[in-house]
């Protein structure tokens, strides 16, 4: 069977931290197995991303994995900053042309 990098993460995440000798041997061959390779982290782009809290103290950590490259992570977020400043622009007209309606 071949499983996808959310099924092999999912899979890391329930298996049983603590058995008997046998148990734990199995565990072990099953983790070197479904576990996740430095090849597997560059193919997949895999990286660890920090929780933080409304504090801004880490609360806890995220898998992410996909193909996009940090330059591309940048000009995504440019672009959807132009797209929020043009909404802006045009919701602060029709609040113009409401009140100028209206008075």
């Amino acid at each position: 069977m071949k499983l996808n990098i959310a099924e092999r993460i999912t899979l890391l995440g329930i298996l049983p931290k603590e058995g008997d000798f046998t148990t734990l041997k199995i565990l072990r061959g099953l983790q070197e197995n479904i576990g996740l390779s430095e090849k597997d982290y560059k193919e997949n782009n895999i990286r660890t991303i920090a929780i933080f809290d409304k504090g801004g103290q880490a609360s806890g950590s995220s898998i992410r994995w996909g193909q996009w490259s940090e330059g591309e992570i940048k000009e995504a977020g440019k672009a959807k900053a132009k797209l929020m400043e043009k909404e802006n622009v045009k919701l602060a007209k029709d609040i113009v042309k409401s009140v100028e309606i209206n008075t």
